[in-house]
């Protein structure tokens, strides 16, 4: 009977040794606490933000949450890291920009001092460095990236994915883009003679999962190959859970004779993606740059990236005060709050979603 009793024990003491083993080894391997919250290195089981409270406060109940089940996620409306915005800049280097080259390196530094303040900002950029249509980066640093490679007149949106997308998606050669065989590519790079150019790839460890994506291009042509129809289509296929704003310096109709091409595809793609196309032609930029840089702004205050994709929205609070119906919107992922229903007093802003697919 002791035996029996103590082979029992023995058992018992062997299974719960397994048991925490086991707990210990899915910790390990899917980076959750005991507690149910996910973080390894500080960021959710997609690698994406900060799970801290005093960042992001994304509660747990949206980790786990599957299609048609309810999910909850917080933002802390007081920290630059809900307000994350990048951003790169696409020059066209043909010898026809050179004074609109030096407009962009004469407002560089101010475009990005009035940012950087407002919003927790990384700033890339693709262009030349070199010549009279070459520009540099105001700053350098790890939120910085230049990619010093040149951009002709009629390749930038091309050269914004091939950036963009994993180096071994693209195979320009072979008309691959971001993973997609693309036959309207066919012939429309011939200036590439290397089979690894330098862009190929660069900026695919730059963008933040979680931060509002902006791309801005300045040209005096139209785009060839990679046009308005498939650049946002590419970015899908890329996996970019949600459409980047699009701003333009651009050949307007209404513009004056200063271009090569009147910018068809760079005022459309602005337009499909809540953007601006401004007048590349206009003798003063100023109140481009100011425009730009108040849609930026705003877009960081207003708009936010929820983890999981949404079918409706049941709830908004702000410090817990129920917001109207008619007072946000859905962007695919993104939430857009109206103007005005946050206040500079502010602190946290809530919402409650049913999950798509």
């Amino acid at each position: 009977m002791i035996n029996r009793f103590k082979t029992q024990y023995i058992m018992a003491k062997l299974l719960l040794g397994f048991a925490v083993l086991g707990v210990a080894a899915c910790s390990e391997t899917s980076g959750f606490q005991s507690s149910g919250v996910s973080k390894p290195n500080g960021t959710n089981p997609n690698g994406i933000g900060n799970n801290s409270i005093g960042d992001d406060a994304y509660i747990n109940s949206d980790y786990f949450a599957q299609v048609g089940e309810i999910a909850t996620q917080k933002f802390n409306l007081t920290s630059s890291v809900s307000k994350r915005v990048d951003i790169v800049w696409v020059i066209d280097n043909s010898s026809s920009m050179d004074l609109e080259a030096q407009i962009v390196r004469d407002n560089f530094s101010s475009f990005f001092q009035h940012l950087d303040g407002k919003t927790s900002l990384k700033l890339g950029l693709i262009s030349t460095n070199v010549g009279k249509t070459g520009v540099n980066l105001p700053k350098t640093g790890p939120n910085f990236a230049h990619v010093i490679d040149r951009v002709e007149s009629w390749d930038l949106m091309y050269m914004a994915l091939l950036a963009t997308c994993a180096k071994e998606t693209n195979n320009f050669k072979n008309d691959i883009l971001c993973g997609q065989e693309d036959r309207s590519l066919q012939g429309a790079f011939v200036s590439y003679n290397s089979p690894d150019p330098i862009v190929n790839g660069s900026l695919t460890n730059f963008f933040r999962p979680d931060a509002h994506r902006v791309y801005v291009f300045v040209t005096d042509d139209n785009a060839k190959g990679v046009k308005a129809s498939n650049f946002l289509n590419l970015l899908r296929i890329a996996n970019l859970k949600f459409t980047p704003t699009v701003f333009a310096f651009a050949a307007l109709p209404s513009s004056a004779q200063c271009y090569t091409r009147i910018g068809t595809e760079y005022i459309d793609l602005a337009r499909q993606t809540g953007g601006k196309a401004f007048d590349l032609c206009s003798k003063d930029w100023s109140q481009h740059y100011n425009d730009l840089t108040s849609t930026v702004e705003t877009i960081a205050n207003t708009e936010f990236l929820l983890r999981r994709r949404p079918s409706e929205i049941l709830e908004v609070r702000i410090d817990n005060v129920p917001a109207a119906a008619g007072a946000y919107s859905l962007l695919g992922q993104k939430i857009r709050l109206n103007q005005g229903l946050v206040s500079p007093s502010s602190r946290e802003f809530e919402v409650r979603y049913r999950v798509s697919k």
